[in-house]
This record gives C-alpha cells, structure tokens and sequence, in this order.
C-alpha cells in the first residue's frame, strides 16, 4: 500500500503533526487517524464538525473523496478547523480594518491584504509587522491563522506595528 506524508495544522499549536497515510485515503480516513482522532474528539466536544483544508485553499476537502483528487500531495499542508473562516481584524493607528481569511491563510497575506487597505507606502510596508493583539507576540509570516484560535472562538485579532529594536 502506496502512503504519502502529510503535515496537519490544527488551533492552538505552532507544529503540524506529521502523518503518513495511503494515497487512496479521504477526508474521512484522515479524521479517523490514530495520531489525530484525540485531536478531533476535543475539535468535537466545542463544535459537532471539522473541515480539512489543504494549504490555503477557501473550501474545505468534501469527505468522501480520494484526498489526492483533492489536490493533496506528498507533503502537502492541511488544515483542522471548526470553520469555514477566519474573522481578522487588524488595527493601525486610529484605524480598524475586518476581512476573513481560510484557516490555511498565513500571516504574511493578513499582511500583505493589510498593507494595501492601509495604502501603505512599500517602505512603510516594510517596516511594520502583525502583532497579536494586546501583546508582544509576532507570529512568524509563514504562521496558518488556524492555529493562532483558541477553543471556539474565530477571531484573530492584529495591531500592525514597527517591530520592536534593540539598539545599543
């Protein structure tokens, strides 16, 4: 039996679990998995439905077809989520600004999208960073949004920001 690799994102945690899984499996194989079935039960316990997303395509994979009809492939990134979208909503200055995202969107789109509802200037651009709201944190770019969510909430929220320097 052929198997591919797969790296499956999920709310709550920066590191995808790393699965092998046979290349006829479908989303409903995936879910089953032992590696991610204590996952799904808790996903569960707070919304009764969990959609796969693959990298950060705005569907989710339908359950009963082949994941590699589905565009899936050795390597591929999916994504856990108990929603469709994810609610973002960045500040900058005295602004506010809302958008959804796939749950696979990474932080350098929120960004990029950001930049040009602000209509930043590039070297403006540049020098700012999406910080979480209310903290320090600076997620890296390549950051899913998805695993940024904690418990059943679907809101992430920004401030975009110089990043902090140390001079000295």
């Amino acid at each position: 039996m052929e198997e591919i690799v797969l790296f499956v994102h999920r709310r709550g945690a920066e590191a995808p679990i790393e699965i092998n899984i046979a290349l006829a499996a479908t989303a409903t194989d995936l879910l089953a998995h032992p590696q991610l079935s204590p996952i799904i039960i808790a996903l569960e316990a707070d919304v009764p439905e969990v959609f796969v997303f693959v990298e950060e395509d705005t569907a989710p994979l339908l359950r009963h077809v082949p994941l590699v009809e589905s565009g899936v492939r050795h390597g591929s990134r999916l994504h856990l989520s108990q929603h469709h979208e994810v609610e973002v909503e960045v500040y900058f200055m005295h602004r506010v600004a809302h958008h959804r995202f796939s749950p696979g969107s990474r932080i350098r789109r929120v960004k990029d999208w950001a930049v040009q509802h602000f209509e930043m200037a590039g070297n403006d651009a540049i020098e700012h960073v999406l910080q979480l709201h209310g903290t320090a944190d600076v997620p890296s770019p390549a950051t899913p949004l998805g695993t940024l969510l904690h418990e059943h909430h679907c809101k992430v929220t920004f401030d975009l920001v110089p990043p902090k320097r140390v001079e000295g």
